[in-house]
């Protein structure tokens, strides 16, 4: 019996050393004390969290998502877009895609995704970034964006991984501040960790613990967002039309490169 209760206090003391030796991720590459945020941070070990994710929003102008192109597989998040012919409120549309949105909002942080791209080029876009849609501001804004990455989105090469900063004002004309790399990473092959640093001065971007991009905070990215995970339609099966709105391409039947799938092992805030 001597020997059943010291091996007892063993085996507690080893677990109790164990869970305060586990330490909270830390962001790649990026100094200081982080402290995750757990409404909007997952590492997908599970089924998909409905408290804190929304996996169906269907107001994009060329496509619509679907709940059930968003799974947890083999510990990681897939995303898939495929060809399906709908209407929705009337309009002929002819892709579905997955998207992850957070159910609530967030002002300032670390906002930071292991992903990789879709397997097939081109067409679709595995992004990762925030958003708001602007009401009762005062200002001369409706709509804020901050992307980081923005994957295979360029048709001329499936290596450019973009970062954008946008404001839409009540006029409806888009003020982006873009910018790109095609460093060779290949995306669509490998899992790379993708970031930017939110604060009230400026907002910097991160490739696998690397910055490669900064801008200046404007007065336009001060309001809390929703954080998005995505894999939207791209060129060449939409087009803008002459208000700079996206339009659907009619495509008849399901193209030589769908459906594609991208995958996400984690997102940490």
């Amino acid at each position: 019996m001597k020997r059943l209760i010291i091996l007892f206090f063993i085996i507690v003391n080893c677990t109790m050393t164990l869970y305060s030796q586990k330490k909270t991720p830390q962001p790649l590459g990026i100094n200081g004390n982080w402290t995750i945020q757990q409404d909007f941070s997952d590492e997908f070990d599970r089924n998909i969290n409905k408290n804190k994710w929304s996996t169906n929003i269907d107001n994009w102008p060329a496509w619509s998502s679907d709940s059930r192109k968003v799974l947890i597989k083999n510990k990681r998040l897939q995303m898939s877009i495929d060809w399906d012919k709908h209407k929705r409120n009337g309009k002929q549309l002819y892709f579905k895609s997955g998207i992850l949105t957070s159910k609530k909002k967030i002002k300032y942080g670390y906002f930071e995704v292991k992903m990789k791209g879709a397997p097939r080029f081109p067409g679709a876009s595995p992004a990762f970034w925030l958003y708001s849609r602007v009401r009762n501001s005062g200002q001369n804004v409706k709509y804020v964006e901050i992307d980081c990455p923005e994957l295979q989105s360029k048709q001329r090469d499936n290596d450019i991984i973009s970062w954008n900063v946008v404001h839409i004002n009540k006029n409806n004309v888009r003020m982006p501040i873009r910018q790109e790399t095609g460093n060779g990473l290949g995306p669509s092959k490998k899992f790379h960790v993708y970031g930017y640093l939110w604060t009230a001065e400026k907002i910097e971007f991160y490739i696998d613990g690397k910055k490669i991009g900064r801008t200046v905070q404007n007065k336009f990215h001060k309001y809390a967002m929703n954080l998005i995970v995505s894999l939207g339609l791209r060129e060449p099966y939409y087009f803008y039309d002459k208000n700079g709105v996206r339009q659907p391409v009619p495509t008849p039947d399901t193209p030589s490169k769908f459906p594609m799938t991208s995958e996400v092992e984690y997102v940490r805030v």
